[in-house]
């Protein structure tokens, strides 16, 4: 079972973490054994493929187990880890460690729980000027032709 990405309109179909693993649980139990070889819920996040596997009290904390199913890095793969139970985090990079960490494991290894912000450049628009003795012969109107060589071409906004 998917839980819808964090791009686009995801607010139409978003559920927080905690309920996708009960409607996940809810149908788990219903299946013969031949269908349980599911996984679910699991995020496709930057660091990997993260699987809830449960909800659990450890040490007087209630947690979200959790595992990646794939990673960036091979050794991350099937190594359990927790957040903190939070029943309205819908995503990998709204949960926090749990047991009083900083960071996850992954996080500590150069890893990171979301993609990192793209390095926005502005790009520099450059006008295109119509060539030395060009021709606009057989131009209507309103084909952006101006007198003279070397005039500014339209551009579209």
């Amino acid at each position: 079972m998917f839980v819808e990405r964090d791009t686009g309109p995801r607010e139409y179909f978003q559920l927080p973490l905690a309920r996708a693993h009960e409607i996940f649980q809810a149908a788990y139990q219903m299946v013969s054994g031949l269908s349980r070889t599911v996984r679910g819920p699991s995020m496709s996040a930057f660091p990997g493929k993260v699987v809830i596997d449960g909800v659990a009290h450890i040490g007087g904390e209630k947690v979200f187990a959790l595992q990646f199913l794939q990673a960036r890095n091979p050794d991350w793969v099937r190594k359990p880890f927790y957040a903190r139970y939070d029943a309205k985090a819908t995503w990998m990079d709204e949960l926090q460690p749990a047991f009083g960490k900083e960071k996850f494991f992954f996080e500590e290894q150069g890893g990171s729980r979301s993609e990192p912000a793209p390095d926005y450049t502005p790009r520099k628009v450059i006008p295109l000027r119509r060539a030395a003795g060009a021709s606009c012969s057989g131009a209507g109107s309103g084909s952006g032709c101006a007198s003279g060589s070397g005039a500014d071409l339209p551009h579209s906004a």
